[in-house]
């Protein structure tokens, strides 16, 4: 199976094709796998919506919500 490589924000988002959707891993740069959860579809068409979300999975790891300060 081969699959495009997207490289972004020092992760490597893998696309691949699975059965006869699309899935798309993400790992870190020279690293595992980061997430088990992956973005996948049995839809092809899909495929940019899955990059999305693979995207945003990665801001979400690299911006994590930031608390309030409390109010002195």
């Amino acid at each position: 199976m081969t699959a495009e490589i997207i490289e972004y924000r020092g992760y490597e988002l893998h696309v691949a094709s699975e059965g006869s959707g699309l899935k798309v891993m993400i790992r870190s740069s020279g690293g595992g796998f980061a997430k088990p959860e992956i973005p996948r579809s049995r839809d092809k068409s899909r495929r940019e919506q899955l990059i999305a979300e693979a995207k945003a999975t990665v801001d979400a790891l690299l911006d994590p919500p930031h608390e309030p300060r409390p109010i002195e």
